[in-house]
């Protein structure tokens, strides 16, 4: 019997001195997304002595086991991590970020607005349904097309809040938001889908 207990306390022993790493994403788990900051939670119970990655730039986050990498890789990556005993790869597919979606911050159904809340529209945001991590957005141009209810085009190329087209709208008029180019975090600009708008009352 007291053979039985001590090989016990052996194994118990050799567990609890047993070194875990662990380095995931909460949010999107093993998918790192190019050219934005993903946050990565890095932990160990022993002493991290570095922690490296083959095609990302890592930083420390905001607390002990927060972590930022971005890159601008299109396949994959690995975080590797050691500790004094233990080192341990981590891999990570790199996928692009999905198109986004312009966002006027007004009620719209079925590419339908009314006039009251499109005149006040000062700026336009955007967002990605497909994932859960924050990204920055920045409008770098967009041209604006109005087709009025008598069939007449005017364009302009601005900022939304510099709009001279936007204060114009009247009820049955047509508003397209064409070639918008933004920034998504450090990568190039990209070109969002159009958007088409129609004035009801």
């Amino acid at each position: 019997m007291i053979k039985y207990y001590f090989i016990i306390l052996i194994l118990f022993c050799s567990c609890s001195h047993k070194t875990t790493i662990h380095c995931y994403n909460e949010a999107t788990k093993n998918i790192i997304y190019k050219g934005v900051v993903n946050p990565l939670n890095i932990s160990s119970n022993k002493k991290i002595i570095s922690i490296t990655s083959d095609y990302g730039i890592l930083e420390k986050g905001g607390t002990n086991e927060k972590y930022n990498i971005i890159t601008n890789q299109s396949e994959s990556l690995f975080v590797e991590i050691k500790t004094k005993n233990k080192s341990e790869k981590f891999h990570f597919r790199v996928t692009e970020i999905p198109e986004p979606i312009i966002n006027f911050n007004r009620p719209v159904q079925n590419n339908e607005i009314k006039i009251d809340d499109f005149k006040t529209i000062k700026n336009i945001t955007y967002y990605i349904p497909e994932i859960a991590i924050d990204v920055s957005f920045k409008t770098r141009s967009l041209e604006i097309i109005r087709i009025s209810k008598d069939n007449l085009v005017f364009k302009e190329t601005c900022q939304i809040i510099d709009s001279k087209l936007i204060p114009l709208a009247e009820v049955g008029d047509i508003y397209i938001f064409n070639n918008v180019q933004i920034e998504i975090g450090d990568s190039e600009n990209v070109v969002v889908k159009n958007e088409i708008l129609k004035i009801i009352e």
